[in-house]
């Protein structure tokens, strides 16, 4: 005998209707669960834009900064070069000059370039503690006065000792009379251990002072002017950073004329 299937038919129907069922509550999950996300995508793009937004104002006023501490360097060295009877941008230059050796021989690492144009502008800075008799005798100084000039870079040190962005700038204000064959001051540091920075910014100094008038003396050509540095390449300065000048000096110094 045949049984007769029309009894399953309520339980299949009610199987079938229950999971339909099932199936649109998990549609109407998902299509909730779409919106929810496309908000949060929304809110999240908000939340770009406005970070993105933040970024720049924070990136404009770092900018402001930067240069706010950069003028506010070079009216400091400025003012140490007129005390010292150096006027003319000598500072100024002699950071840029910094910079550009700096670029050859560190690359264009925009935070070492900062570190040596810092040093530089600020150099001479410890002459603020030195006295006007010392600094702007005409005559020769004696002994104990320039055993007292000479104290200059560590005196520069300790006046910008803790000040934080210029922490690594700080070598090049306590080094930058040592001499390649270690016969400078204050530490007699001989060739590589004197800090790169104090190196580059040594010859870059030079290389200013020599093609500029003084009150004492006119200011040298530059045929005269490189063969001095290459005369003392090797005992006062560092011969790969005058190698690196002798490349690039005769636009230095035309640029030089042109002020």
């Amino acid at each position: 005998m045949i049984a007769d299937d029309g009894d399953d038919l309520p339980r299949v129907y009610a199987q079938a209707q229950a999971y339909a069922e099932e199936l649109h509550r998990l549609y109407l999950d998902r299509r909730a669960a779409e919106a929810e996300l496309a908000q949060k995508v929304q809110e999240l793009e908000r939340s770009h834009a406005q970070l993105l937004a933040f970024a720049s104002d924070l990136g404009e006023l770092n900018q402001r900064l930067k240069a706010t501490y950069r003028q506010t360097l070079e009216a400091l060295a400025r003012a140490v070069d007129q005390r010292d009877g150096m006027t003319g941008g000598h500072c100024v230059r002699v950071a840029e000059y910094s910079r550009i050796l700096g670029e050859r021989i560190l690359g264009p690492r925009m935070q070492q370039l900062q570190v040596l144009e810092y040093g530089a502008l600020l150099h001479d800075v410890g002459k603020i503690a030195i006295p006007d008799a010392i600094l702007q005798k005409n005559g020769p100084l004696t002994d104990e006065e320039w055993l007292l000039m000479r104290q200059h870079p560590m005196l520069g040190w300790e006046i910008l000792h803790g000040i934080a962005f210029l922490t690594d700038s700080l070598p090049i204000v306590r080094h930058h009379h040592e001499r390649f064959d270690g016969a400078g001051y204050p530490s007699g540091l001989r060739g590589d251990a004197i800090p790169i920075g104090a190196r580059i910014f040594s010859v870059a100094d030079a290389f200013d002072a020599m093609t500029a008038d003084r009150h004492y003396r006119r200011a040298l050509s530059l045929d005269e002017a490189m063969y001095e540095l290459r005369r003392h390449a090797g005992t006062q300065f560092d011969p790969e950073v005058v190698a690196i000048l002798e490349g690039m000096a005769e636009t230095l110094y035309a640029n030089r004329q042109r002020e």
